[in-house]
């Protein structure tokens, strides 16, 4: 179908990125991710401190090792703001670091604990709050993620971020939608892959339409590169002179996606 139309307003910035004019969707997001950040790192500090830590250098040091946590935390969550695909991934390692490191340190110190506790109480205690320090950062992420990814609406279209889909099949390919291009990753093998990006300018028409066998479709604008497609629904993509075709797990939904950003992209690019 062709991309023409749309009346729906976008704020381009000088860099060309394409931003909500609702950021209602994108401030709750942000909200959690900073949360799935630093939240292992305060519980972090107050575990240690007030289960094992009794001396002023200890909690000094305590409190120094929750900082350092945070600002890794902070860290990962900057490196993944635009990819909501990562999102759960990439903030549980925070997580799991501050509870791994409070289950060494109680380990250590299990016998100088405040409570006169035994060191197996000890140890189950720790454990038992390492994994809520891992919950504390998987749920805020695994909720900003699902708040993005479920329906995928107006406002991340109109957004930074970077959607992937996966494609259905062993070794699956994936199709990642930027705010300017759609990314093609071909998995010929588990071993080897090869990456194409198309622009969003040159994208004129999406569709969805059932393939009845086992194929394999050329990548436009390759020597070589082919796309295995499975029986089912398939997102077909008109880009130039070819079609790009990609076997999506939810066909419907990557070929609304794509074309409301390449419709957003064209509307900019008039105005």
């Amino acid at each position: 179908m062709s991309l023409t139309g749309g009346q729906e307003k976008a704020i381009c910035t000088s860099e060309g990125e394409l931003v909500s004019d609702n950021p209602s969707l994108l401030g709750r997001t942000r909200k959690l991710l900073t949360t799935a950040a630093i939240a292992p790192a305060i519980g972090f500090g107050v575990a240690v401190a007030g289960l094992i830590v009794q001396d002023t250098q200890n909690l000094l040091i305590t409190a120094g090792v929750a900082v350092v946590l945070g600002g890794v935390g902070l860290w990962i969550r900057w490196g993944v703001r635009n990819q909501p695909n990562l999102w759960q991934q990439a903030m549980s390692f925070t997580g799991v670091a501050a509870g791994g490191l409070l289950v060494a340190i109680a380990a250590g110190g299990a016998e100088d604990n405040r409570f006169g506790l035994s060191e197996t109480a000890v140890m189950t205690v720790a454990v038992v709050i390492a994994v809520g320090l891992a919950l504390l950062a998987w749920l805020p992420a695994a909720r900003a993620a699902r708040l993005v990814l479920a329906d995928l609406s107006s406002d991340v279209v109109d957004s930074s971020l970077v959607v992937t889909f996966t494609a259905r099949g062993k070794d699956a390919d994936t199709l990642s939608v930027t705010t300017d291009s759609l990314d093609v990753v071909v998995r010929p093998t588990s071993a080897r892959k090869t990456t194409h990006s198309f622009p969003l300018s040159e994208v004129t028409g999406v569709s969805v339409r059932t393939e009845t066998d086992h194929g394999e479709h050329p990548v436009p604008g390759t020597a070589g590169t082919s796309m295995r497609v499975p029986p089912g629904e398939v997102v077909v993509v008109d880009i130039g002179e070819g079609k790009l075709m990609f076997a999506a797990k939810d066909a419907h939904q990557a070929k609304d996606f794509v074309e409301a950003r390449a419709r957003r992209w064209a509307s900019v690019g008039e105005g």
